[in-house]
């Protein structure tokens, strides 16, 4: 099963978004700040990450330098 990681702050936007992905049959793996999801990326190596650019802590731009 192919991995999803997640990285919204808005709990509205991530629940809706995971619901659809799972409905899809892919493994949500979420986070709700930046240091939250590069954690979760470099622990769980996610097939696709999808981020918001303003989350709290790192912004999506600094997760993806890293």
């Amino acid at each position: 099963m192919r991995r999803i990681l997640v990285i919204e702050n808005n709990p509205i936007y991530q629940a809706e978004l995971s619901r659809l992905l799972r409905l899809e049959k892919y493994q949500v793996i979420r986070a709700e700040s930046g240091r939250d999801g590069l954690t979760q990326a470099l622990e769980k190596h996610p097939d696709l990450i999808l981020c918001d650019v303003n989350t709290p802590d790192l912004t999506g731009y600094e997760i993806l330098e890293k």
